[in-house]
């Protein structure tokens, strides 16, 4: 080795089997080439590194685009379906209010198919659960003069007051046409229950109808109150909706010939028909004629 720190031997002229081992030794002493192979390395590691991370980059990317057009998708299919709900939400109310309107007459009572179909349900729930079960007839007593003195305006509103007597919850009375009417009881067992029941319906009516007569006229000749003749069928399990109801019709007629404002309950023992009469309220007998 020289002065500069070059081994001489090197650079004499060698034969050619030892200038390979010669070569290879100069490469291990040349540090560039080793800085240089080294940087080829990274290099080649990061440019392997940015092609993975571009290519997840794409990936990422890609299914962004797919999430927000599946979220689009939802989206516009949550309208579709919101939409096609409110289509059918105004379809059922249609039905139900064109339902309704063929069980409503003209007054606002519920009407004589809608009894019916009701009665049909009541008989089988109390068939099913042991209950006592009872049509209530009723017929509105002197109601052609009012009609005929004041007018079919104030009849009508004469016949409206049967809307406001009812008193237990659920009750409703149906009218059957003109001023006849009806209701379903359930729950009541005894005479003496229906007796209180038909008091205080036929009371609830001399009441009502005397503050709203009173009103329409000053004429003391002018009818002033309305009553209410009471026909009671009660319930035998195994009867049909026309039996019971064919009861009612029998009872009523019974009470219709007997006179006015008062009631009566039938039934039927050993295949025949019982009419019992139901006291007759105290205002009732006062009030009307």
């Amino acid at each position: 080795m020289n002065e500069v720190g070059v081994d001489m031997e090197i650079l004499k002229p060698q034969p050619p089997g030892k200038k390979k081992g010669l070569l290879s030794k100069l490469n291990r002493l040349n540090p560039v080439k080793k800085i240089t192979e080294k940087r080829s390395t990274e290099t080649a590691g990061n440019i392997t590194n940015f092609l993975e991370k571009r290519r997840l980059a794409t990936r990422a990317h890609k299914a962004e685009v797919e999430l927000q057009q599946t979220k689009q998708e939802v989206e516009e299919t949550k309208e579709e379906l919101g939409k096609t709900q409110v289509r059918y939400g105004i379809a059922v109310e249609m039905a139900a209010s064109a339902e309704n309107k063929a069980f409503i007459d003209r007054l606002g009572f519920p009407n004589g198919e809608l009894f019916e179909r009701n009665l049909e349900e009541a008989i089988k729930a109390a068939d099913r659960d042991g209950a006592p079960l009872a049509v209530v007839y009723g017929d509105m007593d002197n109601f052609k003069p009012v009609n005929d003195t004041f007018g079919h305006g104030v009849g009508d509103e004469t016949l409206k007051l049967m809307q406001n007597i009812n008193r237990r919850p659920g009750e409703m009375y149906y009218r059957l046409g003109g001023d006849e009417f009806a209701k379903i009881v359930e729950g009541v067992e005894t005479n003496e229950e229906y007796a209180t029941l038909a008091s205080r319906d036929q009371e609830a009516l001399i009441d009502e109808s005397e503050a709203y007569l009173g009103k329409a006229s000053r004429d003391p000749a002018a009818p002033k109150r309305v009553s209410l003749s009471m026909g009671i069928a009660r319930y035998k399990k195994g009867m049909t909706a026309k039996e019971l109801t064919d009861l009612g019709d029998k009872v009523m007629y019974v009470v219709k010939k007997g006179g006015k404002g008062w009631a009566a309950i039938g039934e039927m023992v050993d295949g025949q028909m019982r009419v019992t009469a139901l006291e007759r309220p105290q205002q009732t007998i006062k009030n009307v004629a």
